[in-house]
């Protein structure tokens, strides 16, 4: 066991100057993410070593433990490091023992850094055990080559390390296991540490965060809410296993910001969905966090039970896309229209206006533009009352959904009548008669190469018949990729597989307006001169493709009277 000795700093030099001592640091470092052997390069087993050491050579006196578990020796940011640096700096330590230099740093610049110019500019000792490097019985000892070979090995072994880490983390995020945390509503399941289980207690405030924003409330609004509310974060729960705040607990570092809600409301994990690698590194020494854009994360679905149904997941997205949820200060609830409306002339967006009128209150919207620059930024205020506009709405809402309903009948009649008829295209037969046409072509071509190259044509009539048979090919890879366009087009039409039109069409008929109906069905409105409105309906394209399918085959099927 290791000698302790205290003094006090007077005690301390007066001891050192009579004994030649040396105040003494034991570093220790541990990490999984550089590939350490976690049972020979154990806390347990480094400290026994170094003391050890310590017990053979009497001017060492043990001052103090400096562990990192878990920190990586790539950057020297490590909180007992950097404590026992500030110790060095002090004076109260002249010494650091480590076990090998790898403990000390994997960053091969950083680490010389240290060993070469910081430590002896503090008359700071350096031992490593392993290594047999001591900076007192050899002062050039850290500037040998020897050292910096060591230095160079264990950064490249650290790369190496890295590498191979994060592929394999890329692989078990390809399978669809979750590596990182649990989010806030979920647990790990413990039969499989990879797989996501429902913290139904967590889970509740899940919900209520996605309900809360679909009724109007912004980020910082449901932020300060949940504060209110004394329910507490992530990290905290995981503390105490309480999700509310007590006065004996102890927890109040941290509290709900707006962009922790904005990003559970983000994540695909409450669907279902492992979603992964949304965020990575530069290298393995920048550890500075990179957000990565939703192309490049790594998502599986149905993964484990969502926590949150897809339709309200998608219509979260949707207005967090737009940015439409402004309440005013005393309001919780989103206004009808809000992050909607558009001036038809300058696409400024449209204030909401209320004005007290003969004791009764009305609602106008006007253009932001002409209402802050004057008819400098428009030339319009583009005006309109609330009641008009929500008339107007509702009226071509109305309209929409007869239209939707009509066509949805249109192509059930369509897709019963060409079976009945057997008038379906064989696309597969197609796509394989062009395709085994555009093989017999490269073969052609192959056999004009073989004779020019034996004579038997011109190389100009070589070149006539290669640009001819590019030609041909070219045409029919187009032909191929168009038939195949064509039959997944129609299969998801056949099968019914326009999830949004179900929705939208839930009823026949609107008697009431409301957010949630503007929010499913409008991208925008515009509001023109003399109160016009134009409407920007969402699913445009899936809209187009319904009808064209419909204009195709309505000559080849029966249609029915007050079809579209």
């Amino acid at each position: 066991m290791a000698r302790k000795k205290f003094y006090t700093n007077a005690e301390e030099n007066v001891q050192a100057e009579k004994t030649n001592a040396w105040n003494t640091a034991l570093y220790i470092r541990l990490s999984r993410m550089d590939g350490d052997n976690l049972e020979s390069d154990s806390v347990v087993n480094q400290r026994r070593l170094l003391n050890d050491y310590i017990d053979e050579h009497e001017e060492l006196l043990s001052i103090e433990e400096f562990i990192d578990d878990d920190w990586t020796g790539t950057n020297f940011d490590r909180p007992a490091f950097q404590r026992m640096m500030q110790e060095i700096q002090k004076g109260n330590i002249n010494c650091v023992i480590v076990k090998d230099l790898s403990r000390f740093g994997r960053n091969y610049i950083e680490a010389g850094k240290y060993l070469e110019h910081i430590l002896p500019s503090y008359n700071c000792r350096i031992i490593s055990v392993i290594d047999e490097l001591d900076s007192f019985k050899d002062t050039d000892a850290a500037l040998g080559l020897m050292v910096r070979i060591k230095n160079l090995i264990h950064d490249q072994n650290s790369q190496e390390i890295s590498k191979k880490v994060r592929e394999t983390k890329n692989m078990l995020r390809r399978e669809g296991k979750y590596i990182s945390p649990p989010p806030f509503g979920y647990l790990r399941d413990p039969n499989d540490r990879y797989k996501l289980i429902v913290d139904e207690e967590a889970a509740v405030v899940v919900r209520k965060i996605f309900s809360m924003y679909l009724n109007g409330m912004g980020t910082i609004r449901i932020a300060q809410k949940l504060n209110e509310l004394g329910i507490v974060t992530r990290a905290d729960y995981q503390k105490t296993g309480s999700i509310y705040k007590s006065d004996s607990s102890g927890i109040n570092d941290y509290c709900w910001r707006p962009n922790s809600v904005r990003d559970m409301l983000s994540n695909k994990v409450y669907i279902g969905a492992v979603a992964q690698h949304r965020r990575t590194t530069r290298n393995y020494k920048d550890r500075k966090a990179i957000y990565l854009e939703e192309k490049d994360h790594i998502i599986v679905y149905d993964m484990h039970q969502p926590i949150v149904e897809k339709d309200q997941f998608y219509k979260v997205q949707d207005m967090l896309k737009n940015r439409c949820t402004k309440t005013s200060p005393n309001c919780n609830e989103l206004y009808l229209f809000s992050g909607m409306l558009r001036c038809a002339s300058c696409n400024s967006s449209m204030i909401r206006n209320p004005k007290l009128h003969n004791g009764k209150w009305y609602v106008y919207y006007k253009c932001r533009g002409y209402n802050q620059g004057g008819k400098g930024v428009c030339e319009h205020s583009h005006s309109i009352t609330e009641e008009k506009l929500t008339a107007a709405v509702e009226y071509a809402l109305n309209i929409q959904i007869k239209t939707l309903i009509d066509i949805k009948r249109v192509i059930q009649e369509i897709n019963s009548s060409r079976a009945k008829q057997r008038l379906s295209i064989d696309y597969d037969k197609l796509i394989r008669e062009k395709t085994s046409k555009k093989e017999n072509l490269k073969a052609m071509k192959l056999n004009s190469y073989m004779d020019w190259k034996n004579g038997v044509v011109s190389k100009e009539d070589y070149i006539f018949m290669r640009d001819k048979f590019d030609s041909h090919m070219d045409a029919l890879s187009k032909e191929i990729l168009s038939l195949e366009n064509e039959k997944l087009a129609e299969e998801d039409i056949r099968s019914n597989q326009f999830s949004w039109l179900e929705r939208l069409i839930k009823s026949e008929y609107l008697d009431e307006l409301t957010r949630e109906i503007t929010t499913d069905f409008i991208d925008f409105i515009y509001v023109g001169m003399d109160q016009k409105i134009r409407i920007v309906f969402k699913y445009k394209d899936e809209y187009d493709r319904l009808v064209e399918y419909i204009e195709k085959h309505s000559q080849t099927s029966y249609t029915a009277q007050g079809g579209v």
